[in-house]
């Protein structure tokens, strides 16, 4: 078995606005995947690039609500 390291990757990210349970998570998904099959790790990455790219206003997404998107109203041109 290898010894785990650090490791710094320096990018824009917005980690620290989830909760640290949800950070927790993240973080054992990381070390799930890397202490997987390439095969498996392929196909999980998959899901999660799908999952990324979700919009909750417009996807269907099993076992999920659609969110209402709440339309910003602005005054017509005419009424300046």
């Amino acid at each position: 078995m290898r010894e785990t390291q650090s490791h710094l990757i320096v990018m824009q990210h917005r980690l620290g606005e989830l909760m640290p349970e949800y950070q927790v998570t993240i973080i054992n998904l990381i070390n799930h995947l890397a202490s997987e099959h390439h095969s498996y790790r392929q196909h999980a990455m998959k899901r999660i690039e799908k999952i990324s790219n979700e919009n909750p206003y417009v996807d269907d997404i099993e076992g999920f609500k659609k969110l209402v998107m709440i339309e910003e109203t602005c005054p017509d041109e005419d009424e300046n």
